[in-house]
């Protein structure tokens, strides 16, 4: 039986569990309409976006686009993520070497102690051969950055980051958002800082979950034209 008081990290806590497949596929019906409406307003095609979790990829997919980022089905933690963008051009002129790796997943690093987490890889080789491939495509004066309060710091045993590693995000000089269910960071004024009050419950935030009730929204995008970025 679910939770029904505090869910661990399911926002749709309170459906039963036998009738959620059905919300989830009237969902994606209402999906594939809303991602029509989408592609028609969508000028900006040739983005790239640097994302901290499997949201880069999803949205590259939805929308129909090349992948014009190499962070495409992989995960990276908070601190490694900072560390990447702080020297992003460095890291991407960098061969990534094989890490070891205990989990179902293979691991890389472009160096510096970096952890890449290749989640829908088979190999190390496939991975570092889609690495290398959409590598070459970043466009740095087309860039845009997500970064998501807490899923990067699963891999640190932390729920949320730091006010500190807030703070480096946001000093960043690309176009950002950062995406959150900490209530007190939300009361930072920049409206490069999104507030996701349906998570406000839970452990971690993973913005581009889709919504079970509503008009085929993925999460963040109930609380932010993500279009009308990418477009600015």
């Amino acid at each position: 039986m679910k939770n029904r008081k505090y869910p661990t990290n399911n926002v749709y806590w309170f459906i039963p569990e036998r009738f959620e497949y059905i919300f989830a596929n009237q969902a994606n019906k209402k999906r594939e309409k809303l991602l029509s409406r989408y592609k028609e307003k969508l000028t900006n095609k040739n983005f790239s976006l640097i994302v901290d979790c499997c949201m880069g990829g999803v949205l590259y997919h939805e929308l129909g686009l090349q992948f014009k980022s190499p962070f495409i089905n992989l995960s990276v933690s908070t601190h490694d993520y900072l560390k990447l963008l702080k020297n992003l051009d460095y890291y991407l002129k960098q061969d990534i070497a094989e890490i070891p790796s205990k989990e179902s997943y293979p691991l890389g690093s472009p160096g510096g102690g970096i952890i890449l987490r290749f989640h829908h890889y088979k190999n190390f080789g496939e991975a570092r051969d889609a690495w290398n491939r959409r590598k070459i495509r970043v466009d740095f004066n087309n860039l845009f950055l997500i970064m998501t309060d807490g899923y990067g710091n699963l891999f640190d045993s932390k729920e949320r980051i730091s006010d500190d590693d807030f703070k480096e995000f946001l000093a960043l000089p690309y176009k950002k958002l950062f995406v959150t269910n900490d209530k007190n960071k939300k009361k930072i004024k920049s409206n490069e800082v999104i507030y996701l009050k349906k998570y406000r419950h839970n452990y971690m935030v993973y913005p581009y979950h889709i919504n079970l009730i509503g008009k085929g929204e993925r999460m963040l995008e109930e609380y932010f034209d993500i279009i009308s970025w990418l477009n600015n």
